[in-house]
């Protein structure tokens, strides 16, 4: 499902959001979609929210707005309104097993239904989260070993490719 208008809507991102955005945009479950669904829509409410204090025009804006929050579940909605109001962000990255949210680890039980892809809130916090790529890269154990260095006869190092 494409959001309309969801191009336009990436260049009113503040520049801390973009490497987020990247992360999410990797995720490819319905879970996965509606978490990166919510960073845009928290992300465009706090831009709306710099153009209404500036008296700038708006419109553009309040229409990805409403174009996004058409395309989200009300329950995720409510949540997400919920912890607006109360100006907290309503989705959180997990970064080691800990929300960055609230800086609470997780039961190990959430963090393994969020690499299957399920959609789950902090037990404390009560955001959204998702795990970010590099989390995901580590358990599944997808990155690149780094080169060893070993000891020739003559006593100089040398680097050694990585064995597969």
């Amino acid at each position: 499902m494409r959001i309309r208008g969801a191009g336009r809507g990436l260049q009113f991102l503040p520049d801390g959001l973009a490497p987020i955005l990247r992360v999410c945009c990797v995720m490819k479950t319905y879970a996965h979609d509606i978490v990166r669904r919510l960073i845009e829509l928290q992300s465009l409410e706090e831009r709306l929210a710099e153009f209404q204090r500036s008296h700038e025009k708006s419109a553009d804006v309040q229409a990805l707005i409403e174009s996004l929050r058409a395309n989200l579940p009300v329950t995720v909605l409510i949540n997400h309104d919920r912890m607006r109001t109360k100006d907290k962000a309503s989705v959180a990255e997990v970064r080691h097993g800990v929300c960055i949210g609230c800086h609470l680890a997780l039961a190990v039980g959430n963090v393994a239904d969020l690499r299957r892809g399920d959609m789950r809130q902090c037990g404390n916090c009560g955001r959204y989260l998702y795990l970010v790529e590099e989390e995901e890269a580590v358990l599944t154990g997808s990155e690149p070993k780094p080169a060893r260095k070993r000891r020739t006869k003559s006593g100089e190092a040398e680097l050694e490719s990585p064995s597969k």
